[in-house]
């Protein structure tokens, strides 16, 4: 959920994908800002899972990258 895009047109978008028979993979993530400053724990875990998934198999291992030492403020900061 981002206020960069409508979420209608997000929509939109996936339903197009699918009745063209492609492969979807959508993460919806209510109440982030556009750069997940509020969970960026969180999508970055399910990014590595993804990416894992994609390059090694469909079982990603048991770990994950270590968090960042980036404060939700500075980051924001950074995209100000």
């Amino acid at each position: 959920m981002t206020d960069q895009a409508h979420p209608g047109h997000t929509l939109r978008l996936v339903t197009q994908l699918i009745a063209a028979d492609e492969d979807v993979e959508l993460l919806i993530v209510p109440g982030a800002e556009h750069q997940f400053i509020d969970c960026p724990l969180y999508v970055r875990k399910r990014t590595w899972d993804f990416l894992v998934g994609e390059l090694m198999g469909p079982q990603p291992p048991a770990y994950y990258p270590a968090p960042s030492p980036i404060d939700p403020e500075s980051l924001g900061e950074l995209f100000a």
